[in-house]
C-alpha cells in the first residue's frame, strides 16, 4: 500500500513503471539527438578545413599584447607598465 492507507493496484503501478521508462526514454533520445548534432558538426568542420586545404600560414599577428611579440624578450627589458606594451613601443618609435 501507500502512506494513505489506500492499496495501489498493480495496473496504477505499471502505469507509473511505463511514465518513468518513457520520461526516460524521452531523455536518451534527446541526448542522443545532440551527440549526433556534434558529431556531424565536427565532422562537417573537418571535411570543410580537408577541402581547403592547408593553411598558409599568413595569419595576422600584430596583437597589441605580449603573447604576440614573437621572441621572449630580454630579461633586462623595461617592466612593463601598461595593458598593450606593443602599442607602447610602436608609440615610442614614432615619436623617437
Amino acid at each position: 500500500g501507500d502512506s494513505t492507507g489506500q492499496c495501489r493496484t498493480d495496473d496504477e503501478e505499471d502505469l507509473g513503471k511505463d511514465t518513468a521508462t518513457a520520461a526516460f526514454g524521452v531523455a536518451v533520445a534527446l541526448g542522443s539527438a545532440v551527440v549526433l548534432l556534434g558529431v556531424v558538426t565536427t565532422l562537417a568542420a573537418v571535411l570543410g578545413a580537408a577541402r581547403r586545404g592547408a593553411d598558409d600560414g599568413a595569419e595576422d599577428l600584430t596583437g597589441p599584447t605580449l603573447e604576440w611579440a614573437g621572441a621572449p624578450r630580454a630579461l633586462d627589458a623595461d617592466p612593463v607598465r601598461s595593458p598593450y606594451p606593443l602599442l607602447d613601443d610602436a608609440e615610442d618609435k614614432e615619436n623617437a
